[in-house]
């Protein structure tokens, strides 16, 4: 039964605020538009609104996250803390080490025998043969 209380209360607050922000949606269209006939051709801006605009849609964003998660943890609560073991193959240790030593090694040859390729064909002869 606590499922459906914690839920009934997420789902309250959550519906309420997605009514508010509809009918938000709703009404600011309209308003512009009443607004964009009855002003003259020159447009204004509003930083500091904007801000605010900004500031309030960011609050909003961050209580919806910690109100969902707080109803998250009251509806399965953590267990009891248990001592986590790690265990750690350390018998492959020196096969990665060797793998990206010859890795290493390869890639610098290849770079050095390239760099050699390019200056003998800086001295002439054809750029594709090998």
């Amino acid at each position: 039964m606590r499922q459906r209380h914690v839920f009934g209360t997420v789902f309250t607050l959550e519906a309420a605020i997605a009514g508010g922000v509809f009918l938000v949606v709703l009404a600011v269209p309209a308003w512009s538009l009443l607004r964009r006939r009855a002003r003259t051709a020159e447009r204004s801006e509003r930083p500091r609104v904007e801000a605010f605009y900004v500031g309030a849609l960011a609050a909003f964003a961050v209580f919806l996250l910690a109100w969902t998660a707080w109803q998250n943890h009251e509806e399965h609560p953590a267990d009891a803390a248990t001592p986590l073991r790690v265990d750690v193959i350390t018998g492959k240790l020196p096969v990665g080490v060797a793998a990206a030593a010859v890795t290493w090694s390869w890639v610098n040859r290849e770079e050095r025998e390239a760099l050699a390729d390019e200056a003998a064909h800086l001295g002439g002869g054809d750029p594709v043969a090998r």
